[in-house]
């Protein structure tokens, strides 16, 4: 079905279990937002018109939005 599957271990132990198609890039996240960011600043220089989507809440992201989500979201945790 041409998807490929890649995994990440990212340096604060958790990971990144990514799935590439055709139309979309999905990532089941198992560690911090901010691994999210930088793998999706990295594919927007191959496909620059990239969006985050959170599935949970139907938002849109791009690279600016999505970093001040995060960065909100963990002053709320402390």
């Amino acid at each position: 079905d041409g998807r490929q599957s890649y995994w990440w271990d990212t340096p604060d132990g958790g990971s990144l279990d990514v799935c590439v198609r055709e139309d979309s890039v999905s990532v089941d996240t198992h560690s911090h937002w901010q691994y999210v960011l930088e793998l999706y600043e990295a594919l927007c220089m191959l496909e620059p018109e990239l969006l985050i989507l959170d599935r949970q809440t139907a938002v849109l992201f791009d690279a600016d939005s999505y970093r001040l989500f995060i960065q909100e979201s963990y002053a709320r945790k402390t």
